[in-house]
């Protein structure tokens, strides 16, 4: 099941993407809960979209991040590498991924969890001065 919120804050639930981009007010969502559906794809996302929580799946990519996204929860996927980051986001979540690198960080990001990624041990050895 795939939970959306709409900006008037009508929150609607769908069985798969297919159903949802059809949506005339598609682009009017923003929040999109994926999590746990064995997805292992995503489409174009909305324009409007703020929070986008599409971990638990097998996602070995994701699309173009709008850039009114703040919050992408990604952790326990198959990512290799992260799309260009929106200078908006303040929180990201890529733990339990295969990452070994990062595109450019936005300066408004508050919040990265990145362990259990091939990166996270290079981060760690920058961070102790190796």
């Amino acid at each position: 099941m795939i939970t959306i919120v709409f900006s008037d804050k009508i929150k609607e639930i769908y069985n798969s993407f297919e159903e949802i981009v059809k949506l005339e007010n598609y682009n009017d969502i923003i929040y999109i809960n994926c999590r746990n559906n064995l997805i292992s794809s995503l489409p174009v996302l909305p324009n409007s979209l703020m929070y986008l929580y599409c971990n638990n799946n097998i996602l070995s990519s994701l699309p173009e991040l709008p850039n009114s996204l703040t919050q992408l929860y990604c952790d326990d996927n198959k990512l290799y590498n992260l799309p260009d980051l929106p200078n908006l986001l303040t929180h990201l979540y890529c733990s339990y991924n295969k990452l070994s690198s990062f595109p450019e960080l936005p300066n408004t990001l508050s919040c990265l969890y990145y362990y259990n990624n091939p990166i996270h041990h290079h981060i760690k050895k920058i961070s102790n001065g190796m």
